[in-house]
């Protein structure tokens, strides 16, 4: 499609390693169907990576330069990761269904090394291909100059146990990285003295720098990590994921409760807007739990194309359908149900 936008939503972009690449397919989405603006992005881990990738797209040539960028972006990341130690077979139906994966073994052997050895040991140079991948791909300096789409990126401060969140001329490869730096895999990124780690531990993704923005009151959040699950996970492997689903969703649910106990202040009329600086906020989700559930832990390293594809064209189809749905919401109203989520 090819419509003016005509709506302004700012972005919430969650992490999840290969898992973002649903938010690539619902990025794509927003861009082919053309009738939303965006000027607010708050992104943490792989979701900090789509948000620079956006926004740098965006700033450069627009829609179509934006859609070109991100699947170079996800190929690169494929490629880089096709002969590392969490590379999966290349003809693995591994998506929707029974999903048996073979890089499992290398995941849990990671896991294993990972209690006895630290990055500080194992990657003592503290490589990280990401950073050539970022650097050649998007001018940092013109993301810093260029108000046309603000962005967040939340970090962890290791030492201080507190969210960071780099923003405006802090916006570097280094704030990128810090953000998406898992403990177990890279050294702490150093930026002016202070070590970060991955931003999911803290905000994921940061959501009140997008109730800052004056522009909209909507905000879009892209879930990739379930928040439901059907049954207690009874295996080492389910009950290590859905750990990882709760740390991770966590920061996530207590910002929403916060601004949900916003929202109804304002609508009961026992909150004065103009005199504490607080608005009632539309809040929305694209996401896709019953496609998100199926998928493993360690398939959150799996970097095949056809694998990153698929989850591209899940979130491509989760947003067709929400916006079919709740387009016309948009500037109006809340779609997310808050009651069902924290309730």
């Amino acid at each position: 499609m090819t419509n003016t936008p005509s709506k302004i939503i700012n972005l919430a972009l969650q992490g999840g390693g290969a898992h973002g690449a649903f938010t690539w397919g619902v990025l794509e989405q927003l861009l082919l169907d053309g009738r939303v603006a965006f000027k607010t992005i708050s992104g943490t881990s792989a979701g900090s990576m789509n948000a620079a990738i956006f926004a740098y797209g965006m700033i450069k040539g627009g829609r179509d330069t934006t859609i070109a960028l991100m699947e170079q972006f996800w190929r690169r990341i494929s490629d880089s990761g096709r002969f590392g130690a969490f590379a999966a077979s290349n003809t693995m139906d591994q998506f929707l269904g029974p999903m048996k994966m073979m890089m499992a073994g290398a995941f849990t052997g990671f896991d294993v090394m990972s209690k006895y050895f630290s990055p500080y040991q194992l990657n003592p140079l503290g490589l990280n291909p990401l950073k050539d991948i970022l650097q050649s791909m998007i001018d940092f300096e013109a993301l810093q100059n260029s108000d046309a789409i603000n962005l967040h990126i939340s970090a962890t401060d290791v030492l201080k146990s507190k969210l960071k969140i780099f923003t405006g001329k802090e916006i570097t490869v280094d704030a990128v990285l810090a953000s998406a730096c898992l403990p177990q895999l890279f050294q702490a990124v150093v930026i002016d003295g202070n070590y970060y780690w991955d931003g999911g531990f803290m905000g994921n993704p940061s959501l009140f720098p997008l109730t800052e923005c004056d522009a909209t009151k909507d905000i879009m959040i892209v879930q990739i990590d379930p928040i439901f699950r059907d049954a207690v996970p009874r295996t080492p492997e389910t009950i290590a994921d859905r750990l990882n689903e709760i740390s991770f969703n966590s920061p996530l649910l207590v910002e929403l409760r916060g601004l949900h106990l916003v929202n109804t202040l304002v609508q009961k009329g026992h909150l004065d807007t103009q005199t504490c600086g607080l608005r009632e906020l539309h809040l929305h989700m694209v996401g896709d739990e019953k496609v998100m559930s199926g998928l493993p832990l360690e398939s959150k390293f799996n970097p095949e194309w056809n694998f990153l594809t698929r989850l591209r064209d899940a979130g491509k189809i989760a947003t067709k359908k929400w916006l079919e749905a709740h387009f016309d919401d948009v500037g109006h109203k809340s779609t997310l149900d808050i009651d069902a989520l924290v309730g």
